[in-house]
């Protein structure tokens, strides 16, 4: 966010709280991905909408595939997963360094194999671990320094689908926090977004009613996103190509198309978010390499699909969307992690239409997965 001096999780700066004013269109990000020992797995990237300029700054992490990134609120601490193709897999904790990077400050086995995603609980004193291979939740308390703890709780999950080589049981691919009480996993084996009542004191997960969401056979749900007023709950089907809206009660009222419908090539969608407004929700879509917007009436409650946009990019496995002030404020810019290209994208997302225009930047980054901004 910051050009002048800057720690690199934002000095503990408060949820929020921005920078002076000249400064307000100066976004800062980290890049996760997948890269070997010895590779740079994540960056740090300064994104400047005044001048249109993507900057990869000199600060970069040694960690074998840190894919999805995690942060406190006030940006003191990092949080990594570091997926393994074999073996247990690992999550690492990060402070600032003095030459503006981060320092690893440690870490342990994630509790199952394949670690795809972690999410801080709200009161930040628990961390979640989704291990995509052996479809389980591990859950970590953390320190007051934000240190990573032993693990004191897992919940592995059964159950399997129709897709051949994809479905073969659980795949925990993402946990959300629903509020401070629920949780939510989106289990891309078994087609369902399973429930859990959560219990800070404790750090249990106990199944909700109802226990799970149910998808449509083979649909395989991988990322969900939550509308800002809380009315309805948006799923990326990463095995149908499809979004499925439901409402609070938990029921399905809605499913759309992600792909452009040509029938060309095979697609993925992997990952979906909201506006900052709530007006529109958008999917990446690894194959078309395109991202499907659609505008949401938040009187009906219901979605309509508004179009697609080039990602500028190969595979674009995770973005986020740049506000100007870290509070919504415009202009938007979506920052794409365009894995098979090597790139991280720059688009301008237009707040009426909803849709993102041409690429105005770009920057190469090692097979990147996940954008992170401080």
């Amino acid at each position: 966010m910051n050009t002048p001096p800057l720690s690199p999780l934002a000095a503990r700066r408060p949820r929020g709280a921005r920078p002076a004013d000249v400064q307000r269109h100066v976004r800062e990000f980290w890049v996760g991905g997948y890269a070997a020992a010895g590779t740079p797995g994540i960056q740090r990237m300064r994104w400047n909408a005044v001048t249109r300029e993507l900057t990869a700054l000199p600060a970069t992490v040694d960690l074998v595939n840190p894919a999805f990134l995690a942060a406190r609120a006030d940006r003191s601490m990092l949080y990594a997963v570091s997926e393994s193709e074999s073996g247990e897999g690992a999550v690492a904790w990060f402070g600032p360094s003095p030459d503006g990077g981060l320092h690893l400050l440690g870490q342990v086995p994630s509790g199952g194999t394949q670690p795809c995603h972690l999410a801080l609980s709200p009161d930040e004193k628990s961390l979640l671990v989704a291990n995509y291979g052996s479809g389980s939740v591990a859950v970590f308390p953390l320190a007051d320094s934000g240190a990573i703890r032993a693990r004191v709780n897992a919940v592995v999950f059964s159950g399997s689908g129709p897709v051949h080589g994809r479905q073969a049981g659980p795949h925990a691919h993402q946990v959300i926090f629903d509020g401070p009480n629920r949780v939510l996993v989106c289990d891309l084996g078994s087609d369902r977004v399973l429930r859990f009542v959560w219990s800070a004191g404790e750090r249990t997960l106990t199944p909700d009613t109802p226990a799970a969401l149910n998808l449509l056979p083979g649909a395989g749900p991988r990322h969900a996103c939550l509308h800002p007023a809380g009315e309805l709950l948006f799923i990326a089907n990463e095995l149908n190509s499809t979004l499925a809206v439901f409402d609070r009660t938990g029921r399905m009222n809605q499913i759309l198309a992600t792909s452009r419908g040509d029938g060309a090539g095979v697609n993925y969608p992997a990952h979906v978010a909201v506006t900052p407004d709530g007006r529109f929700v958008l999917v990446s879509n690894r194959g078309d390499d395109a991202l499907a917007v659609f505008g949401i009436d938040e009187e009906s409650w219901t979605v309509r699909h508004v179009g697609y946009a080039a990602a500028g990019g190969a595979w674009p496995r995770h973005f986020a969307i740049l506000d100007a002030d870290g509070q919504g404020g415009l202009p938007w810019h979506l920052a794409v992690a365009c894995q098979r290209s090597g790139g991280v994208t720059i688009l301008p997302l237009d707040p009426v239409t909803g849709l993102p225009g041409p690429v105005v930047a770009t920057a190469t980054a090692h097979s990147p997965a996940c954008v992170l901004p401080i």
